[in-house]
């Protein structure tokens, strides 16, 4: 009663005082008791943060059961046991404790206790990320997969086929990967339920969607079963899900044109789920299809569509990171290719009011500074502001090296973190002063609301089940083009050292890049899917087993970060008012914009 109240002190004098009696009564049948005692204990201990006392408490409990050949209470003590370490990251002591699991398991006779025992102790083994508990992990998976055939659990069955084939794959086995894969999904047919055979094909198609070898295999799984599936179901949340990963896939692989048909069918079919953060990735996505195909004017048009479609307020600062990042490009992109450096300057001046409601980022502000200074310097004379902006830029060069050297250090790191806090708003609000002294105010920008971190995540800002896209407004540039168009612009002072570095690609850090190219990908992994996983796949494959729904990794995307409504009839008359026969020439210098 007390721990219920949470009057952890007072339960814990009942409690030692209870365990001093049960010493009286070592004789007598009251294992289960006592056991339960220092349970309590240890749950006591748990609510004060005393991890080791909590420890203690559970392995005397171990040590009754065990004494007492209890097996019901073995079982219990293990399981926390385990759990208590693999809190504490210990994932060598868990194992050792659900292998006693698993022997108690085989003691009672029950094989479904079993299964579910195996299955836990390989996801502990894959956690260790070794070939050789890799090796490990795959046969108890396989052992639970022969429990799971014994007992005629076809669900069970398909998944755990599915993580044979994941487990495969890890440890390049790429032939037995496939052959369990589509084990899984033939299973996963036989019981004519076509949202769970969607689950698993798509499932098996993020194997290799995930992965860094044949990629391309996910085609298959996508195009012939989840797509199939989700449309003789008219499951159009999960159909837009499938598209806009077709959509990444064959443009990581080069596939442009096929990429434009899958990016279209996107667009129309995100209209149908209801959601508008869907349509307003798949119009972002479709934007990046044209941009990769040099299709300047289509891409400016579906960009501004884009944007026209987010709400009117900010709730996260890091939101206006996506935003700043996103006009620039459309400012990159009208004053280099288009030739229209008028637009150019309404695109940066609104990327510059972006930039400017995110204190954490100086660096994009920096170079949107040296943007808007080498319009006005080259493009659109004008001595005033061409200087006003170069010396808001020269402001910010100090600010970023403390930035560069303290990555060095955490010590470092920490004291010139604390500097730069207080440096940011001194230098945002200088900024801001001199903007308005020399009669340059930035286009209105998104305004923010007063929101809690608790109250904004990316990805928890609506329901798994909604279906929305996400938008990782978190990437920033590369440091290394950050510091050399510090250092060169120190030393000639030349504008065009602060070029954005542009990606072509929608895909995320994983997608393949031609170096020849010259691009990265972090701009348009901002708006990829979270389906995209990072190099270590091991957490992953990890948490896969027992899990029938699609990963949350890859459940639809999630929701976008919001800003200040651009209207799309302003953006359409911008895009619209250019000459559609502009040279889209230019020399080799202006062509490439970096960061």
């Amino acid at each position: 009663l007390a721990l219920d109240v949470g009057a952890s002190l007072v339960a814990e004098r009942f409690l030692v005082r209870s365990l001093c009696l049960f010493l009286d009564l070592q004789e007598s049948p009251t294992d289960e008791e006592h056991v339960q005692t220092y349970l309590w204990l240890g749950r006591s201990y748990k609510d004060r943060g005393k991890s080791q006392d909590i420890r203690v408490c559970y392995e005397m409990g171990l040590l009754i059961a065990l004494h007492a050949k209890n097996l019901h209470s073995q079982l219990v003590v293990a399981k926390l046991l385990s759990r208590l370490y693999a809190d504490m990251l210990l994932y060598a002591q868990s194992i050792v404790y659900y292998e006693h699991c698993v022997s108690v398991s085989r003691e009672l006779k029950d094989k479904k206790l079993e299964g579910e025992c195996l299955e836990k102790l390989s996801s502990f083994y894959l956690s260790l990320n070794t070939e050789k508990s890799s090796r490990k992990s795959l046969d108890y998976t396989k052992q639970s997969l022969r429990i799971s055939i014994d007992l005629g659990k076809r669900e069970e069955e398909s998944e755990t086929w599915l993580q044979v084939g994941r487990i495969y794959y890890l440890i390049q086995e790429d032939e037995l990967a496939d052959m369990y894969l589509q084990a899984a999904v033939k299973t996963a047919q036989r019981m004519n339920d076509p949202r769970f055979a969607l689950s698993i094909y798509e499932e098996a198609g993020d194997v290799y969607f995930k992965g860094q070898r044949n990629r391309m295999a996910a085609a298959h799984f996508y195009r012939d079963g989840s797509l199939a599936f989700a449309r003789s179901i008219k499951d159009t949340h999960s159909e837009f899900r499938v598209l806009s990963k077709m959509t990444e896939l064959l443009m990581s692989q080069g596939e442009q044109e096929e990429a434009l048909q899958y990016a279209k069918l996107a667009v129309e079919i995100a209209g149908q789920t209801g959601v508008c953060g869907n349509e307003r990735a798949a119009y972002h996505r479709l934007a990046t299809v044209y941009y990769s195909q040099q299709q300047h004017e289509m891409a400016e048009n579906y960009y501004v569509k884009s944007l026209s479609l987010g709400p009117p307020v900010l709730q996260h600062p890091m939101e206006a990171r996506y935003y700043a990042k996103v006009y620039s490009r459309l400012g990159n992109l009208t004053l280099h290719e288009l030739k229209d450096a008028h637009d150019a300057v309404g695109y940066f001046q609104l990327a510059l009011a972006a930039a400017l409601e995110d204190h954490s980022d100086p660096k994009t502000l920096y170079i949107v500074y040296m943007k808007l200074a080498e319009i006005h310097g080259n493009h659109m004379p004008n001595d005033q502001l061409c200087q006003v902006y170069r010396d808001k830029a020269q402001s910010l060069i100090r600010v970023l090296a403390d930035m560069d050297s303290s990555g060095a250090d955490p010590q470092v790191l920490n004291a010139a973190g604390r500097r730069n806090d207080q440096n940011r708003e001194t230098w945002l609000d200088a900024h801001m002063g001199n903007t308005e002294r020399c009669g340059v105010t930035p286009a209105p920008g998104p305004h923010m609301t007063h929101t809690t971190p608790e109250d904004y995540s990316l990805k928890g800002h609506c329901p798994a089940e909604s279906d929305c896209p996400h938008v990782d407004v978190s990437g920033s540039e590369t440091d290394t083009v950050v510091s050399q168009s510090l250092s060169e612009s120190n030393l000639s002072g030349s504008f065009d050292t602060a070029r954005e570095h542009i990606s072509d690609s929608s895909s995320t850090t994983d997608t393949y890049q031609n170096p020849a190219d010259g691009k990265d990908s972090e701009f348009d992994s901002d708006l990829s899917m979270p389906s995209q996983i990072c190099t270590n796949h091991t957490g992953d494959i990890t948490g896969a087993m027992g899990n029938r729904d699609t990963d949350p990794d890859v459940q639809d995307e999630e929701s976008t970060p919001t800003r200040e409504s651009v209207t799309e009839s302003g953006g359409h008359e911008q895009a619209e008012s250019r000459n559609s026969d502009t040279s889209v020439s230019e020399d080799s210098e202006e062509k490439e914009v970096y960061l």
